[in-house]
């Protein structure tokens, strides 16, 4: 099977969650033996260009096409009123274009897979069978980040973007054979009428063996950590809500517990919260000897949507996770036998004072968790349905020869 892949990000093993997801499905489908075609931006960050050989190694073929910031920041700010996504303004280019449409022509692929909805509008009105990886449902995210985001003019640039993508998602997904969503709550915000027939949950998954690989290092007692991309604003806004209204009612009962935060952007946009007692990382080639010396995880978000991957490693590494209900939506993991669940700040560090008291609860949320995510959250489970999807999609009769070139509205 020829399979072309659009990326709005270089995809990388060590990148943000979604570079990662596009990565390791390169990898698996290289491994099984299909030929690949990757389009994607020019790498912005160094580790990115790292990551490039082993890309060209999976990849029959690379096109990389340049995006300017400045550039697209402008597009935004021109296209703020129309009906288009401000993230489909900001990622489109006619260079993208025009180099989707002759790899098309040359390479004449099988299927096409797009990550996410800032690249369906590549391929709208193109023939070939198509799937669009839309994952988590970003009218649910934007909806959450309007209703808990106390800055006023995020939520302005918030609710706007609320209002396009609500209207953007179903009918963008109408024009792909196939469409792939982590949750049922994704689809209910996207498709509440159940009206999408081409809509199958396909959640990503983590590399199991790769976290859950034991490092050898001590525990250190009562030290919680928190893992994640900490540029992002739903990050930002758990870790302040963690530190303002959660971590002083354990340091309250527990007097030697210590936090970490452990991600990009760590170090830049926490360091209000900064002491000998709370440590921020930055950016960390590798997060495994975090998670594997802390002694719980919490995950305090209360913006989210679809999977999240924090929760998923912090098991695969052996550890207890205590978790806003809303951030084991996309998971299920059960409560008070894989995950302890708290929704007020009370609760969360109640939770949080007993397994660091209760040896045997601890236990068993450590062993329940850490089989959960084994047996359900692994990366080639993942795989594997993603690639029955696209084996199911190039069946389909194309209605006419490829199409020549369509250039699409967005300027």
């Amino acid at each position: 099977m020829k399979v072309l892949i659009l990326s709005p990000r270089t995809p990388c093993a060590k990148g943000k969650a979604d570079s990662m997801n596009v990565y390791y499905l390169i990898q698996y489908l290289h491994e099984k033996g299909h030929r690949i075609h990757l389009i994607t931006y020019t790498p912005q960050i160094s580790y990115e260009w790292d990551n490039m050989n082993e890309l060209e190694i999976y990849c029959e073929s690379i096109d990389l096409i340049p995006l300017s910031k400045i550039a697209s920041n402008l597009k935004v700010v021109r296209h703020i009123f129309d009906e288009k996504p401000l993230q489909v303004h900001y990622y489109y280019y006619k260079s993208f274009e025009e180099q989707v449409h002759k790899v098309i022509d040359r390479f004449k692929p099988d299927c096409i897979y797009a990550h996410l909805i800032r690249m369906a509008e590549y391929l709208k009105n193109v023939d070939t069978p198509k799937l669009l990886g839309m994952l988590n449902g970003q009218s649910l995210n934007y909806g959450r980040l309007v209703e808990h985001d106390k800055n006023v003019f995020r939520r302005f640039m918030y609710f706007i973007e609320y209002r396009k993508v609500k209207k953007y998602e179903p009918y963008i997904a109408k024009q792909f054979d196939k469409v792939t969503l982590i949750s049922k709550y994704d689809q209910l915000a996207i498709d509440p009428d159940n009206e999408l027939d081409n809509v199958h949950l396909c959640p990503c998954g983590i590399d199991f063996d790769y976290y859950s690989t034991d490092l050898g290092l001590d525990k250190k007692p009562f030290l919680m950590v928190m893992n994640g991309d900490f540029g992002t604003p739903t990050n930002i806004h758990a870790a302040a809500y963690f530190m303002d209204e959660i971590y002083p009612l354990v340091k309250a009962k527990v007097k030697q517990c210590s936090m970490v935060f452990a991600g990009r952007d760590s170090d830049t946009n926490l360091k209000a919260f900064t002491n000998e007692h709370v440590t921020l990382t930055g950016r960390v080639d590798d997060i495994r000897p975090y998670l594997q010396s802390a002694d719980i995880a919490v995950n305090p978000i209360k913006i989210a949507a679809g999977q999240q991957n924090k929760t998923l490693v912090s098991m695969a590494a052996g550890l207890p996770v205590v978790s806003t209900s809303i951030a084991n939506e996309g998971i299920q993991a059960k409560d008070n036998k894989e995950i302890l669940l708290a929704d007020t700040p009370q609760q969360f560090a109640d939770k949080i004072v007993q397994l660091m008291s209760d040896t045997t609860q601890k236990k068993r949320i450590i062993n329940g968790g850490f089989q959960f995510v084994k047996n359900n959250w692994n990366l080639h489970i993942h795989h594997e349905k993603l690639e029955r999807i696209l084996i199911s999609i190039c069946k389909r009769q194309r209605k006419s020869p490829p199409t020549p070139r369509i250039r699409v509205a967005v300027k």
